[in-house]
């Protein structure tokens, strides 16, 4: 008598592989997904309270990106960063995602002159659940460009931040 598997067998396995696998690989995408994010979220962070530090000490906010106790990730990496404001009353930093399954998506951090931190996120203009994924990472993000805490409609090329329009792209 022969011993080993039959072909019915080795299907069966190869079915519980196909199965887990196909369970296992969006939760593994998402996970790194929030692990980039949470990761953009700090430095934006990071950012903000350096710009309210230096503009206490200068009476402007850094303008040059770099400026202050903090350096941001070298190009090329989960997030493309970008500096806008005016230098004396806002410093904005945007976070855009550049590749992934949410690359598109938007993070901004707004810092006022009276210290008052302003933060938003948008989807990518084809894929919704970015926002919803930061917050499911524990923060707390207006939403921009058509959530439920957009009460405010911006001109075109602006988005809404806690109520105000800020340039959605500088360039």
């Amino acid at each position: 008598m022969k011993t080993g598997f039959t072909l019915i067998e080795l299907l069966v396995v190869v079915l519980i592989i196909g199965i887990l696998a196909a369970i296992a690989v969006p939760q593994y995408q998402k996970a790194v997904e929030r692990s980039r994010t949470a990761e953009a979220l700090q430095v934006l962070g990071d950012w903000a309270n350096a710009q309210s530090i230096y503009h206490m000490q200068h009476n402007a906010f850094a303008y040059n990106i770099n400026e202050g106790d903090i350096t941001l990730p070298e190009p090329g990496g989960a997030f493309e960063y970008e500096l806008d404001g005016d230098g004396v009353n806002i410093a904005i930093l945007r976070a855009e995602r550049a590749s992934g399954m949410y690359a598109g998506g938007l993070l901004a951090i707004g810092v006022e002159s009276d210290g008052t931190i302003h933060k938003g996120c948008q989807n990518p203009a084809d894929k919704t659940g970015f926002c919803t994924l930061v917050e499911s990472a524990g923060y707390s993000l207006e939403n921009l460009g058509g959530g439920s805490n957009n009460d405010k409609d911006c001109p075109s090329g602006m988005v809404n931040v806690d109520g105000a329009c800020i340039p959605s792209d500088p360039r």
